[in-house]
């Protein structure tokens, strides 16, 4: 009985200093370990010219080893640009844009159209209009002097007759009509029209001696067929003048018009003279030139250059 108690005991205490040393291992140094105050301590790293001073970079990364380069101080940094109220801004932006609107939009001027200046018509020369004169007194036409005819307006820039003749005979017993102006030198190609081409050919139609030249127009200022914006009208210059028809003793016209394969002897008739005025002028027009001289033969004196001539007889 003490034997067995004894050996129990002799357990316990074998199993409490078992137990001992691990308990102290919790809650004690490891006596293995040397203390920290008998531990030696690191040799001091010796200062490299790259280490940063405390307080510095040193709470700074580094990338690779080494320390980011330090931002220039001397950099200026932009003042910080005060916010602008969004309203006002916007205000500001619509004025812009209205006043670029406004200034896109200026009312130009209107530009006053150049007034033609007006213009005395071109003089004639004295020695040739008393030649002319003399000639056409010599072949027995009817004529009176007028005044000047000078443009009255700018409309009518360019227009005029020094000196225009109002004809009534263009030879004796052939009338003219009805009143007319043009220049001498118009009046005078007339006449030699007449003589050498109309009255040879009015012979042949046996309807008795030509009384009376019936023309639309002689002086009239206006473009060329009174088109706007064409060239002024050689009848503007007192050039020009405009046959209608021939009237007979017997009291019979031939009016000229389109006679084309008619075949009877008023067509021969507006032919021949036609072709005849070529002689005598330098622009015939009539029948078959155009629509506008249809109705009449237009003869005229314009100036060209080498003496051309622009018939277009019917």
């Amino acid at each position: 009985m003490d034997t067995r108690f004894a050996c129990s005991v002799a357990a316990a205490i074998l199993a409490l200093a078992l137990m001992t040393p691990a308990t102290a291992q919790e809650t004690g140094p490891d006596p293995t370990l040397p203390q920290a105050s008998d531990a030696p301590l690191p040799e001091e790293r010796p200062e490299l010219p790259g280490d940063a001073e405390p307080g510095d970079d040193a709470d700074q990364p580094i990338d690779g080893g080494e320390a980011e380069e330090e931002a220039p101080e001397d950099v200026p940094v932009p003042d910080e640009r005060p916010e602008e109220d969004v309203d006002e801004a916007s205000d500001d932006a619509d004025a812009g844009t209205d006043a670029d609107a406004d200034a896109g939009e200026v009312e130009e001027e209107p530009v006053e159209e150049e007034t033609p200046e007006l213009l005395p018509p071109e003089p004639e020369d004295a020695a040739a209009l008393r030649a002319c004169r003399a000639e056409l007194r010599g072949l027995g036409a009817e004529f009176t002097l007028m005044d000047t005819i000078e443009p009255e307006g700018p409309e009518q820039a360019g227009c005029g007759v020094d000196t225009p003749f109002a004809v009534t005979s263009v030879l004796p017993g052939i009338a003219l009509e009805p009143e007319t102006q043009m220049r001498c030198a118009t009046a005078l190609a007339l006449a030699k029209w007449v003589r050498g081409e109309v009255l040879p050919a009015a012979r042949a139609l046996e309807l008795g001696q030509l009384m009376t030249l019936n023309h639309g127009s002689t002086y009239v200022c206006r473009p060329r067929n009174n088109v706007e914006e064409a060239d002024i009208s050689e009848h503007a210059l007192g050039n020009a003048i405009d046959i209608m028809s021939f009237t007979f003793e017997s009291g019979e016209a031939i009016t000229v018009s389109p006679k084309e394969g008619d075949g009877d002897a008023s067509e021969a008739f507006q032919k021949a003279v036609g072709s005849g005025a070529c002689l005598h002028f330098t622009t015939v027009l009539g029948p078959g030139s155009d629509a506008y001289h249809d109705d009449h033969l237009h003869l005229d004196i314009a100036e060209r250059s080498s003496d051309y001539r622009l018939c277009q007889t019917p």
